[in-house]
This record gives C-alpha cells, sequence and structure tokens, in this order.
C-alpha cells in the first residue's frame, strides 16, 4: 500500500509540474505574439527606400528639364523677335540713307529754279535784240545782273558763297591758289594784285579755290604755305 501510495504521488507531482511548465510557456507566448508586427506593416527595406528616391529624384529632373526647355523657347522667340528689329531698323536706315542721298539738295533746286527762269527770259529776249533797239540789250544785261544776284542768293542760303579775294588781300593757300607771283613794290608780297577765278567754298569749306596773281614785292621769297 505504501509504494502505490508513492507511486500516485509522484505522478501527481508530474501532473502539477506538467501543468506548470505549459502555464509558463503560455504567458511567454503572449507578450511574442501581442508584439508580433503584421506583415504589411513592417518597415520598407533599405533597397525599397532607395528606389523612392530614385522615383523622387527622377521627377525633379524631368521637372527641371521641362522649366529649362520653356526657358530656351522663350529665349530663341527673344532672339527672333531682336533680329527682325535689327533688321527693320537697317532697312529703316537704308531708306533714310537713300532719302538723303536723293533729296539733300532738294531746297537749293527749290531756290536755283528762279534764275533759271530768268536766265531763261534772257536767252529769249537776246533773240530780238537788233541794231535798231539798243535799248534791249541794256535791258538783257540789266537782267542777266539781276539773275547772278539771285543765283548768288541761292548759293549762299544753302552754305555756298564765292570766294572773291579783292585787289591787297593777303594770299591764304586754304582760300586761293596762286597762279603767278609777279613782282611789284607798291604791293607788299603775298598780297592778292589780281583775281582769274572766283572760288567757292561749302559751309566753310573750300571746294574750289580762288585762282589768283600774288605779289612777289621787290622780288624777294613769297610764302605759299598755310
Amino acid at each position: 500500500m505504501s509504494n502505490e501510495s508513492e507511486v500516485q504521488q509522484n505522478s501527481a507531482e508530474q501532473e502539477q509540474e506538467a501543468q506548470a511548465q505549459h502555464e509558463t510557456e503560455t504567458v511567454t507566448a503572449k507578450p511574442a505574439e501581442e508584439n508580433a508586427v503584421p506583415e504589411a506593416e513592417q518597415p520598407e527595406t533599405g533597397e525599397e527606400l532607395s528606389q523612392e528616391k530614385l522615383l523622387k529624384d527622377l521627377e525633379e529632373a524631368q521637372k527641371k528639364v521641362r522649366e529649362y526647355e520653356e526657358e530656351n523657347k522663350n529665349l530663341k522667340e527673344e532672339i527672333l523677335r531682336a533680329r527682325a528689329e535689327v533688321q527693320n531698323m537697317r532697312k529703316r536706315c537704308e531708306q533714310d540713307v537713300q532719302k538723303a542721298r536723293d533729296y539733300s539738295i532738294t531746297r537749293f533746286a527749290q531756290d536755283l529754279v528762279p534764275p533759271l527762269e530768268a536766265m531763261e527770259k534772257a536767252v529769249e529776249y537776246s533773240g530780238k535784240i537788233t541794231p535798231d533797239n539798243p535799248e534791249m540789250i541794256a535791258q538783257v544785261v540789266e537782267g542777266v545782273k539781276g539773275t547772278m544776284t539771285v543765283l548768288l542768293k541761292a548759293m549762299e542760303n544753302n552754305g555756298l558763297k564765292a570766294i572773291r579775294p579783292a585787289n591787297g588781300d593777303e594770299f591764304d593757300p586754304e582760300l586761293h591758289e596762286a597762279m603767278t607771283f609777279v613782282p611789284n613794290p607798291a604791293v607788299p608780297a603775298n598780297h592778292i594784285i589780281d583775281t582769274f577765278r572766283t572760288g567757292y567754298a561749302l559751309n566753310g569749306r573750300t571746294i574750289r579755290a580762288a585762282q589768283v596773281v600774288v605779289s612777289a614785292g621787290n622780288g624777294g621769297s613769297v610764302n605759299t604755305e598755310a
């Protein structure tokens, strides 16, 4: 009997130990299950993060490319407009230059019309001159003189002035052309004795020097330089 009781007691103790061990394992397993993260909620791996960053960088790069393309398009349009404006300006300048060439003497031509008409009348009257009407000669001469006056006035109004040095004026190589030098004790050297041909200056610039005879004084040296 005592042996059987011991067996039963040992069996009960083993069952209690097994039950206690089972409870311990159950309690230990619960926190692990509670702390477990669902598969869908697990953090992304390094490879997935790298791909996402690359995609984001690619989108930013494509956006920059589109912006640069638009900016480049705008710059091309501005260059084309500027080029067209330059071409139009050049054409206008060429037209203005051509007009200046074509019509620069318009005023001068208008001022020349009256003396030309007077000269035509003088030529017309000259055909009527006969020995029997000497007064006609005087009228033609007066008409020519009047025409000369009007013509000179027209020239002066347009900047063209006659160079008519008076006898005794000092020789100026900028205005005069010495045709010859004549010894003349009565006239100082380098002074004009006579004028062969009238000269002309346009707006102060000599376009044809007056041809003159210059005194050499007592026959000494003559200064012909400016």
